[in-house]
């Protein structure tokens, strides 16, 4: 009569081949439970704190080391992180410092309004200043705020914008070593929604828009388009094109870098 393993506990006495293979994976699970365990006390690091090298690494390279703390407030978190195509929105409370700076700094500023503080990474604000007939493009730093970096003299367009136009006020070039940064400055109606830079590699960058003026900055990129007023479903309502020149009005207004 065969013997049936559900129902014969001598099983094993008649299937040698089976108990060495209940044997061999008895001996498999106690070789990876001891695997688990070292690897386990290695995630733990060393009792001193140092780093332990990483898995697939030569015992002698170092592992990546965490990066800086970043800020709990998430405006200036933005404000020293890297550049931004798209600005962060920063309330006048945060701009307030940089603002009162700018205007120490410039007695022709006085008491002109605040328009735009512009936030966009690598510890720079950038701050407009502005009434009716004059305007302030004041570079700051987050480090500094007390001491600009430059103020510059914008020429306010004389012509009234209409409340779906925008115009330009200012195109520049600063030599920020080691590359070269280019300043957009302008005016904007109250109905755009938003104002957006366009690359010719179909790129883009967003200006920070507020008071009825843009401000924006950005690193070398492919040629500028220009900028353009848009509505909420980014609609073009109005554009103003990249100066040919990479100046406007032209490179000798208001202080050198």
């Amino acid at each position: 009569m065969p013997v049936n393993p559900g129902r014969d506990g001598a099983v094993l006495a008649h299937m040698p081949g089976l108990r060495h293979r209940r044997r061999a994976t008895y001996l498999l699970r106690l070789i990876l439970a001891g695997l688990v365990a070292t690897l386990a006390v290695a995630a733990c690091g060393p009792s001193d704190g140092s780093a332990t090298p990483g898995i697939g690494r030569a015992s002698g390279e170092p592992t990546e080391r965490p990066i800086a703390t970043v800020p709990a407030d998430p405006t200036l978190a933005a404000a020293v992180g890297p550049w931004r195509r798209v600005p962060a929105k920063a309330d006048p409370a945060f701009g307030a410092t940089f603002v009162a700076g700018c205007r120490a700094a410039e007695a022709a500023i006085g008491s002109m309004p605040a328009r735009v503080v512009d936030v966009r990474g690598r510890g720079w604000i950038t701050v407009l200043l502005a009434s009716d007939t004059a305007a302030f493009l004041c570079r700051t730093t987050v480090d500094d705020p007390a001491h600009p970096v430059e103020i510059r003299s914008v020429t306010v367009p004389s012509a009234t914008i209409a409340t779906d136009q925008i115009d330009l006020a200012l195109w520049t070039q600063v030599r920020i070593s080691p590359e070269t940064i280019t300043y957009a400055v302008g005016r904007v109606g109250p109905e755009p929604a938003d104002v957006i830079g366009g690359y010719v590699d179909q790129t883009f960058v967003f200006a920070t828009h507020e008071n009825g003026w843009w401000v924006a900055w950005w690193p070398p990129q492919a040629a500028s388009d220009g900028f353009a007023a848009v509505d909420h479903g980014h609609v073009v309502l109005n554009e103003v094109k990249a100066p040919a020149s990479g100046e406007f009005p032209d490179a000798s207004a208001g202080a050198s870098p």
